[in-house]
This record gives C-alpha cells, sequence and structure tokens, in this order.
C-alpha cells in the first residue's frame, strides 16, 4: 500500500507538445553538448592543476629533506653534548682526584707510622671510600718506584 498525497502526481518535466519519451534524447543532446565544450576548458584547468601539483609535490618534498636534515642535526647535536658531558664529567674527576693524590699519600705515610688515630682515622678512611667511589685505585706494590 502507498500513501499519494492528492494532488502531486509525479509527470516528467516536458515542453508542451512533445511526449515524456522525447524528453530524455534531449537531455542527452544537451550532455553532449555540454561534453564537447568541457574538454577545451577541463584540458586547460587539468594542465594548470597538474602543474599545481607538480609544485606542491615538489616543495613537499624539499621540506621533507629540510626535516630529515634537521632531524639528523637534531640527533648529532644530542650525542655531541652527551659526549661532551661525559668527557667534562671525566676530566673534573680526573682533576679533583689528582689535587687529592698529595693529600691521600700523606694519610698513607702517617698510617704506616701510628699516627693516624681517632677522628683522623676515620675521615682519612672515609676520604679513601670517596676516591674509590669516583674511579681512584692502588697500583703497584709497596717498595716500587
Amino acid at each position: 500500500m502507498t500513501e499519494e498525497t492528492p494532488g502531486f502526481e509525479e509527470k516528467p518535466d516536458v515542453p508542451s507538445g512533445a511526449t515524456p519519451d522525447d524528453a530524455e534524447p534531449k537531455a542527452a543532446d544537451s550532455s553532449e553538448e555540454e561534453e564537447a565544450a568541457a574538454p577545451a576548458g577541463d584540458l586547460d584547468q587539468t594542465v594548470g592543476l597538474t602543474a599545481q601539483l607538480d609544485q606542491v609535490r615538489t616543495a613537499l618534498g624539499e621540506r621533507t629533506a629540510d626535516l630529515q636534515r634537521l632531524q639528523a642535526e637534531y640527533q648529532n647535536y644530542r650525542r655531541r653534548v652527551e659526549r661532551d658531558r661525559v668527557a667534562v664529567k671525566e676530566i673534573a674527576v680526573a682533576n679533583l682526584l689528582s689535587e687529592f693524590l698529595p693529600v691521600l699519600d700523606d694519610v698513607g705515610r702517617a698510617r704506616e707510622h701510628g699516627e693516624l688515630v681517632g677522628g683522623f682515622k676515620s675521615v682519612a678512611e672515609s676520604m679513601e671510600t670517596v676516591v674509590a667511589k669516583l674511579g681512584l685505585q692502588q697500583f703497584g706494590k709497596e717498595g716500587e718506584p
């Protein structure tokens, strides 16, 4: 069952004096005329859009290359900074330990003579522990030049 609204009947738009079957060929004829006129305009538009697309692709390629270059530079920068940070730390530790060597030698001589007692002994042991954590190791045997 379908409901129909009174007064509204579907009728094709047909000029007076023509049958509904005549409407379709005229529509086809007009679309053929539009297609014949359209290729010339579409061709110019297509050429323009193709050129514009090529420019955009070129710009995209340049931006992509720039971005890749910047990312590589940033990674190199981070590696260099980390390497420099490690080098600075090693130099600082080496400088600190080289300044402490004469003091540690004096502490060792005081220990040999039995002069290291009480609070000085615990300070000396703490200092030796700290410099050992920083990487200082005793090498050679006693009495070696």
